[in-house]
């Protein structure tokens, strides 16, 4: 294992103890991780954070500048979201200057075992395992967690870091693992669409396994490629212009918007009705919208459903145009970044997550999502690269 910088002892230990915060509220006890201890983690989180950057020492103008420009998205994500939205916001910053691949380690070790430690638990009997519509064609089991499609956007999120650290070539022994976990997750939660996704991450690794000429210049260099690369870079930028207009101007009465609604479990009409409800706003707001799944009490959520589950309608509604926008050329500039560092795993990680959001949310967050830590990185290495010990250290006293 590397050694650790003094900077990076602290800011992992926050981390871990974080991501099995964020991890344990989604699951049944989460009514346990509320109230003082919740703060009190969070607190302890903040303690390991600021020593970890107290052994900066000195900040540059660009730092002060970043610092004062994610504290500003902090007021608004503290307006409009939850406390652990803000947490988020801290350890992107945090995670500036911290070697990723570190930072993507942890997060695949806490993940998988708090994942395994649920599923197995939830199945033994020693905490609930709630089964949502037991009697239907479709009945799914939550395995210990509040909602179905927690436990497999986690895996999700392991595999893609797996995915990420192996250069797209991870061993057939963990490919296998993942494929039987994934399935037995599929059968018993019937979460479609990180199920393929994660299809989609194996069978690709397995392509790369076995050609091996990802990165070949004739192949790279190519106008295929260089269209590809293109694309992926602006990924998110498509996904917004692909599914926005579909939910504003969406009518059932017409043939093909409403078999597609009905493809999509109705999130086009009900991104509709969350549009003509609570509009656009330049600061956004904090909408009600109603979710299925357990409270954080665990009990079933009765209210109402209306939920927004693409991430880039939640983006412009929940947090305004303006924080929308700069998001989206924040996400736009690290992947040119990977892009220009010919890092091409991560960039199609991403182009993962930005399907991903098309139709499901729940990437927002840091214990689903650690390649948001990349978006500080991206604003402090030096050149086009994102790439490990190339971080800018130059550095002038304020």
């Amino acid at each position: 294992m590397p050694e650790l910088k003094r900077n990076e002892l602290p800011y992992f230990i926050a981390l871990a103890l974080y991501l099995v915060l964020a991890i344990g509220r989604t699951c049944i006890f989460s009514s346990f991780l509320q109230g003082p201890l919740f703060k009190g983690i969070l607190l302890v989180c903040l303690f390991f954070l600021v020593l970890k950057e107290l052994y900066e020492n000195e900040y540059s103008l660009k730092t002060v500048a970043v610092l004062v420009a994610f504290a500003a998205f902090a007021l608004v994500v503290d307006r409009v979201s939850v406390l652990s939205s803000v947490a988020s916001i801290i350890f992107i910053f945090c995670g500036r200057n911290i070697d990723f691949r570190k930072t993507a380690k942890v997060a695949l070790g806490v993940t998988l075992t708090c994942l395994i430690l649920a599923v197995v638990c939830s199945k033994a009997g020693i905490i609930e395992n709630y089964i949502f519509d037991p009697e239907s064609d479709r009945p799914r089991e939550f395995l210990g967690f509040r909602y179905a499609l927690f436990p497999s956007a986690y895996l999700l999120n392991a595999a893609m870091i797996m995915f990420y650290l192996k250069k797209g070539r991870p061993s057939f022994i963990w490919l296998a693992f993942i494929f039987v976990f994934n399935f037995y997750l599929y059968i018993k939660t019937d979460s479609r669409l990180s199920f393929l996704l994660c299809d989609a991450v194996i069978l690709l690794s397995v392509v790369l396994k076995i050609v091996d000429s990802f990165e070949r210049p004739k192949f790279i260099h190519s106008p295929v490629r260089k269209t590809l690369a293109w694309c992926s870079v602006f990924s998110f930028v498509i996904g917004t212009a692909l599914s926005l207009p579909m939910q504003i101007f969406f009518n059932g009465d017409v043939r093909w918007m409403a078999k597609a609604d009905s493809a999509l479990g109705g999130r086009l009409s009900l991104g509709h009705e969350s549009v003509r409800r609570f509009g656009f706003s330049l600061f956004g707001e904090d909408i009600p919208w109603v979710g299925n799944g357990l409270d954080i009490n665990g009990n079933p959520v009765t209210d109402e459903y209306l939920y927004v589950d693409n991430l880039y309608l939640q983006f412009f509604q929940k947090y305004g145009v303006i924080f929308a926008i700069l998001v989206l050329a924040l996400l736009t500039y690290t992947i040119w970044k990977a892009y220009k560092g010919k890092d091409y795993i991560l960039m199609t990680c991403f182009v993962f997550l930005a399907v991903h959001a098309l139709v499901d949310d729940l990437i927002l967050y840091l214990n689903y999502n650690i390649f948001w830590v990349l978006l500080g990185t991206s604003l402090f290495t030096l050149g086009s690269s994102l790439r490990a010990g190339k971080v800018d250290t130059k550095i002038q006293g304020v």
